[in-house]
């Protein structure tokens, strides 16, 4: 039986019995559909709307992808086991592929352009970690990993970076999987709604920015520059992409004026004036920014 004829569904305590941990499967969501929503479903249970997009995006995302037409391909990955005849989901990625928008022009113009794996969301549902099922969350991101590198060679690109936005209960996590503070980089996430005269709904939240070197040469640092730029690219895609040509001029600039201009600002008034910032590992949980 393959995902084509499994019932996606959340689990219950009742499923725990028929799980079997060593048949984990997964699943790269194309459609909005039920996996959609179950899997948004489970997002929706840890992550409030500060932080995660809303299923509408989730599906306009989905259908710019099979368009071919979307500037930043979305990945949403699921990961499940069987039980009963249905999909069981058991941890859930979304994400995007993006390309670096560069301020200013490089020392060395790269042979392919460069790619960012930048991480959204991914939740392991609770009751797999209460079962003691391991290596979900491990699998899961290997395996958007790999379909990211997939549609960068599509893009004729490299994936240089992945970059993520941890809340500090996360941080081990994507600590042992190589990801690295960029030391001393304060970092909010930005607004994800904004209303029809250009105000957040929601206002930014402050978390800690990781990055993992992929497809470069430098994994111990990273030029300030450059990490400026990626901070602007997830910026400018998560926060105001969908808002061009849907707000007034009026109302796009004052969107946009917030973003790129004062929060935008604000994470680079703090960064460290240094030409090159080094990647540190967290050891201890907690606050990871300049104050």
């Amino acid at each position: 039986m393959t995902s084509t004829n499994l019932i996606p569904a959340l689990l219950g305590e009742e499923d725990l019995r028929l799980l079997r941990p060593e048949k984990l499967q997964f699943k790269m969501v194309a459609e909005p559909d039920s996996w959609l929503r179950t899997c948004y479903d489970l997002l929706r249970s840890h992550f409030g709307p500060e932080v995660l997009e809303p299923m509408e995006r989730y599906a306009e995302w989905l259908e710019m992808n099979r368009l071919g037409v979307h500037p930043f391909p979305f990945v949403l990955m699921a990961a499940y086991l069987e039980g009963g005849g249905r999909a069981l989901v058991a941890g859930v990625m979304s994400a995007n592929v993006m390309r670096i928008e560069r301020s200013g022009q490089p020392e060395v113009e790269p042979a392919a352009p460069s790619l960012l794996f930048a991480i959204g969301n991914q939740l392991t549902a609770p009751l797999v970690r209460s079962a003691g099922i391991k290596g979900v969350g491990t699998r899961l991101w290997r395996r958007a990993i790999a379909e990211a590198k997939a549609i960068a060679r599509g893009l004729n690109g490299r994936l240089a970076y992945s970059f993520l936005e941890s809340e500090d209960d996360s941080a081990g996590f994507w600590d042992r999987l190589g990801y690295r503070w960029p030391k001393d980089v304060s970092y909010w996430q930005p607004p994800l709604e904004f209303d029809g005269n250009g105000d957040f709904v929601n206002p930014e939240v402050r978390e800690i920015a990781m990055l993992k070197p992929l497809e470069v040469q430098d994994r111990r640092g990273i030029e300030r520059g450059l990490l400026h730029d990626v901070i602007a690219t997830v910026y400018l895609n998560w926060a105001l992409a969908r808002y061009r040509g849907v707000l007034s001029a009026e109302a796009m600039n004052r969107a946009e004026s917030y973003v790129m201009g004062w929060l935008l600002g604000r994470v680079d008034s703090l960064m460290p004036r240094a030409p090159r910032i080094p990647l540190v590992r967290i050891v201890q949980p907690g606050r990871h920014d300049a104050g």
